[in-house]
């Protein structure tokens, strides 16, 4: 039997659009990308406030149908959050080499962890505002050069230095997988994305993703999110493939100074 989710977005005017699915994560990334319903084309961005799953499409449309029929108010009411009333949250996803720690290549030793010297400093700023993240592509992996146990303890000893500072990781992505393999959670895939947002009531076009790779913008842009692309790590050697319009910072600091300020479009690639 096939699954089917129920939906209800919030549109940038504050009116709402009830729904149902069969795939939620590409229902909400149409929706933020202008390409849903007719009328929310305007209305962008647009928030998930509501996701239920069904037993089957049937089920769906029924609930759907009593989702429409609700007055303004109990929709409302569902906006602040679906999951005992919680408030969706803002976040920041975050590479892990380049972004946090020197890209030493395809590391398997976690003694060879070392954060930058202004990671705590520019994620202390944030911390309490926004929920963070770690999204890392390790294809070293599926190459071969390193085993999935050997990523994952490098993946462990960068959450456990930033949260020895104080810093809380909602938690941490990692794709094991070659380009070549056509997986879906290889960023620009926004499966991850999705994936906390869903677990962790996320306001997804009010987060960010943080990278200095290409794909790392384009993960938040094929979310509905926002990114910034940094010049550390492999940022200066990918400048020229960048999007025209792409928010650029030198690091880290910058860029959660962009975010707080509101300024992420004063520097941008041509």
């Amino acid at each position: 039997m096939s699954r089917a989710w129920v939906y209800l977005l919030q549109c940038g005017d504050g009116t709402f659009y009830t729904g149902w699915t069969t795939d939620p994560d590409r229902r909400v990334r149409m929706h933020n990308l202008g390409r849903g319903a007719r009328y929310t084309r305007s209305r962008r961005p647009v928030k998930l406030v509501y996701l239920e799953e069904m037993e089957d499409r049937s089920a769906a449309l029924r609930q759907e149908y009593r989702l429409r029929k609700l007055p303004r108010e109990e929709k409302a009411r569902l906006a602040a959050g679906w999951k005992g009333g919680r408030k969706m949250r803002k976040a920041i996803f975050l590479d892990r080499d380049g972004v946090l720690m020197e890209d030493m290549g395809y590391i398997g030793d976690p003694d060879r962890v070392r954060l930058y010297p202004f990671v705590v400093p520019a994620l202390k700023k944030v911390t309490g505002q926004y929920e963070l993240f770690i999204v890392t592509n390790q294809e070293g992996v599926g190459k071969g050069l390193i085993s999935l146990e050997e990523a994952q303890s490098v993946n462990r000893r960068v959450v456990e230095l930033l949260e020895e500072a104080g810093i809380p990781v909602g938690k941490l992505y990692c794709c094991p997988h070659q380009a070549a393999d056509g997986c879906d959670c290889r960023k620009p895939s926004p499966r991850f994305f999705m994936e906390a947002a869903r677990e962790f009531d996320l306001d997804i076009p009010s987060s960010w993703m943080v990278g200095d790779h290409p794909s790392d913008v384009q993960f938040a842009v094929n979310a509905g999110a926002r990114g910034i692309y940094v010049l550390t790590g492999h940022g200066r050697q990918h400048l020229e493939e960048l999007e025209p319009g792409t928010t650029i910072a030198e690091d880290l600091p910058e860029a959660v100074d962009r975010i707080l300020s509101g300024q992420e479009t004063e520097d941008t690639a041509e």
